[in-house]
């Protein structure tokens, strides 16, 4: 049995921050795994597409504000409420890998979302461990059924193969309410960082699904992407290359 090292020492080699026996380890084990080097190459990938994404540019009023509220006698000036959603790095990071997939794909992920319906999820950035309430919009394949089933398929910080075409599993059921909208909720396991999923019926004894798992759920923390579920999902990505599937 091979022994990969956990993905945080090669986190920490991707950082420069392994020392010792520990990084020749890694070094030589790098060297003969083309799995654990996919990962390496997300991690590296995710932190240059966080340090290249351009920072918001402050407001034109911004510092006539501040010197407004310090001659009023302000002394701390914090911030009254969370910022709006705007182009933060983690953000733009994600919307980089989020079209990676479509390229990766060849617009499958498009096909998935314009002909398979829609999958929605509640809160939109959860932390892990949280519950998800979920909608799905039905598409015309599904007319007329009453129950459908939500497959989906979990990655933890430590994974590191590929996971695309490894199959999902029922999480979760979606009952629908008479006008075209399934619902349901499932439960994050507390270790996830990143889920994929799709929805899918039996129908005459055939499993009628809404292809691969591509509608997705990263982690959040502090309202952004954790690092460790933008990594896994760059290696989800990876795994629908079709070089590394054969």
């Amino acid at each position: 049995m091979i022994l990969h090292p956990a993905f945080s020492y090669i986190s920490r080699f991707a950082d420069g921050d392994l020392r010792g026996m520990t990084r020749t380890w890694v070094t030589r084990h790098l060297a003969r795994c083309v799995r654990c080097r996919a990962t390496l190459t997300a991690i590296r990938g995710t932190a240059a597409d966080a340090r290249d994404a351009p920072a918001p540019a402050p407001s034109f009023d911004l510092l006539d504000r501040i010197l407004a509220r310090r001659r009023a006698g302000e002394r701390v000036i914090l911030p009254m409420a969370d910022p709006p959603p705007g182009p933060w790095r983690w953000r733009h990071a994600a919307r980089v890998a989020a079209a990676i997939a479509v390229l990766l794909t060849s617009g499958v992920a498009l096909r998935a979302a314009q002909g398979w319906g829609e999958l929605e999820f509640a809160p939109a950035r959860p932390v892990r461990g949280a519950r998800l309430v979920v909608q799905y919009h039905e598409a015309s394949r599904f007319a007329g059924a009453e129950r459908l089933t939500l497959l989906g398929r979990y990655r933890t910080a430590d994974d590191s193969v590929p996971g695309a075409a490894a199959p999902a599993a029922a999480v979760a059921a979606l009952v629908s309410d008479g006008n075209g909208t399934f619902r349901g909720s499932v439960q994050l396991p507390e270790d996830v960082v990143y889920a994929a999923f799709t929805v899918a019926a039996v129908t005459g004894g055939a499993d009628t699904r809404a292809g691969q798992p591509r509608w997705e759920v990263l982690t959040h923390r502090d309202g952004r992407p954790e690092p460790a579920a933008l990594a896994q999902q760059r290696i989800e990505l990876i795994g629908r290359l079709p070089s590394l599937n054969k």
